[in-house]
């Protein structure tokens, strides 16, 4: 799979303090990426700076083969949701998203059809003559989204795409997200570390600027695949040994009275070992109340966010710094 977005060496400071440091980053093409770190850790100066709306110091950003930072943002391949989008309070929202992409070329026709459609997408079809001043807080959020999807972009970049929403409306927009990726990759932001391990094909994290580690959500979870099961009652010892003989069966363990943790090759018969384990088990009335993945990425990126990424670099000679 080829790379669509690559960034190297890249840096930026604001008034001697340094919010992206030395970072490198490479996104593969069609796939949902997502950045995590803590707040000041350089999200959305990143953001900002492959979108346009800063120059780093120094680094080199590649949309597939064009330097973005010599040739300019390409016209329409790069859509944007920003952490706190903004729209004319009073004008329609069909009307708004028709001058974006009429901006770009667009007959007023196609614009309003291809407006209708994206809108479509996100459930606001209905709506489309209204302004969002009679929006909430989920419809405005669904609207940016709809923005950023705007021109069949290439690349899509999404800055926090379900802060404030309620459960169903971040259902809604999670299965969104993962449905672009069959004509798009997503970069994605977000503080919620679960959400991200379910959508996300591939992470990086980021702490003080810099890249501390990166690569498939998999990888990060561990070589084996561990599911924990919470039983009904207790597994006896002889079922015990026969589980820990399925093939592909790594390693089964007992964390609780009524519990099990499961360590399966992440191969493709580890569902079919799942399901001959799942068979054993209810054959002597064992029933699984609860299966979970034993591991998360939440407490992964915690563990290498407390190692932490070495002493902030302050300002060097020379370095510019923001007005």
């Amino acid at each position: 799979m080829g790379q669509v977005l690559t960034v190297t060496g890249l840096r930026k400071r604001f008034k001697g303090i340094a919010a992206v440091n030395d970072l490198t980053l490479r996104v593969p093409a069609n796939c949902v990426y997502g950045l995590i770190g803590p707040n000041g850790a350089g999200k959305t100066t990143l953001f900002s700076l492959i979108g346009g709306f800063l120059r780093p110091d120094a680094g080199v950003i590649r949309l597939g083969e064009r330097d973005l930072l010599q040739d300019g943002l390409p016209l329409g391949r790069i859509g944007i949701l920003p952490q706190d989008a903004l729209f004319q309070r009073n004008v329609p929202i069909l009307d708004q998203l028709s001058f974006f992409l009429r901006l770009g070329g667009a007959a007023p026709a196609a614009a309003r059809a291809e407006v209708m459609a994206t809108l479509e997408t996100v459930g606001l079809q209905d709506l489309s003559r209204r302004s969002v001043a009679t929006f909430s807080h989920g419809m405005i959020k669904r609207l940016a989204l709809a923005q950023a999807f705007l021109g069949h972009p290439e690349l899509i970049l999404l800055d926090e795409p379900t802060s404030g929403l309620d459960p169903e409306q971040t259902a809604v927009v999670c299965r969104l997200i993962t449905a672009l990726k069959s004509t798009a990759t997503v970069l994605v932001s977000s503080h919620n570390l679960d959400q991200l391990q379910t959508i996300c094909d591939e992470v990086a994290v980021l702490n003080r600027g810099r890249v501390v580690a990166a690569g498939p959500v998999a990888d990060f979870l561990g070589a084996g695949r561990r599911l924990r099961l919470t039983l009904n009652r207790a597994v006896p010892e002889e079922l015990l040994t026969a589980l820990r003989a399925l093939p592909d069966m790594l390693a089964v363990t007992v964390p609780s009275a009524a519990g099990l943790t499961l360590t399966m090759s992440p191969s493709a018969e580890a569902d079919r070992t799942l399901g001959l384990c799942l068979q054993a088990l209810l054959g002597q009335g064992l029933v699984p109340r609860a299966i979970e993945p034993a591991q998360s990425l939440e407490s992964e990126v915690l563990t290498l966010l407390r190692q932490g990424p070495g002493p902030l670099p302050g300002p060097g000679p020379g370095a510019p710094t923001a007005p």
